[in-house]
């Protein structure tokens, strides 16, 4: 009876502790709305993970083309991707995150993330750089965020000419001390992250994604997944399932003193 109280409770400790993490995707845009120029706002909607609540406040993306008789050029059709923060899938990274990175609470945004060269309305081979800029603020509610953990999976860059491709994402945040990360190709470099100095519950991020495509033929820098993740004192699951075996184990020690008084 004693085994079998003790399976039980375990079993509903770690029932709670899965319950925790959304399962369900959806895509980036559906936070953020238009504001002209190929820049977004926030809606007032945020997205959850356990207890981090973030919201997008800002979200633009600029491509621009260089020919290199001609200088700046008008781009030709389908040389970059994302259109806008409808084609970025969101998923929490509790569930499904990049590669390389543990499985902390956050956002994953997937989708085609490209630029590539192509020929232009001269004939030229031109290179395309695309800049896109992410703004958001995180909230913890049940500890303190004391780590940024960022990644990369799908990551590709194609071509070797003398004007490379390549991609950057580099991130800072409002918090005093804490530095910037960044993931890059060339060199291959696809998980970082940031210690904060100070613990906070709440925390402003920039994330800047630059991607260069090269000027050959068939050049194109890309990825297709990027994971924001963060640690923090406690970490609530592991609170969570602490919790549940000091209950289980209280429990069980009740019994047996109710057994033999």
């Amino acid at each position: 009876m004693t085994h079998k109280l003790t399976r039980t409770l375990i079993f509903a400790a770690c029932s709670a502790v899965i319950s925790i993490s959304p399962l369900a995707a959806d895509n980036l845009g559906n936070y953020l709305t238009p504001i002209g120029g190929g820049a977004y706002d926030s809606n007032g909607t945020s997205f959850t993970d356990g207890d981090k609540t973030i919201t997008f406040t800002f979200y633009s993306d600029t491509v621009t083309c260089n020919d290199p008789v001609h200088g700046a050029v008008a781009c030709p059709t389908g040389v970059a991707s994302p259109t806008g923060p409808d084609a970025l899938s969101i998923f929490a990274s509790s569930v499904f995150s990049a590669p390389g990175l543990p499985s902390l609470e956050g956002f994953t945004l997937q989708g085609t993330v490209q630029a590539q060269s192509e020929v232009d309305s001269f004939g030229n081979l031109e290179s395309t750089t695309e800049d896109i800029a992410l703004e958001y603020t995180v909230t913890a509610s049940a500890g303190l965020i004391s780590d940024l953990h960022l990644g990369v999976g799908g990551a590709s860059v194609t071509g070797a000419t003398s004007d490379p491709p390549e991609f950057t994402i580099g991130e800072s945040t409002n918090a005093p001390g804490a530095g910037s990360i960044s993931v890059t190709d060339p060199p291959p470099s696809f998980t970082d992250q940031i210690n904060l100095p100070t613990p906070v519950s709440s925390l402003s991020v920039l994330k800047d994604i630059s991607l260069i495509s090269g000027s050959g033929l068939g050049d194109q820098a890309s990825f297709s997944v990027l994971t924001q993740s963060f640690s923090q004192v406690p970490e609530p699951r592991a609170y969570a399932a602490v919790l549940g075996l000091f209950l289980a184990a209280f429990f069980v020690i009740k019994r047996r003193r109710q057994q033999t008084a």
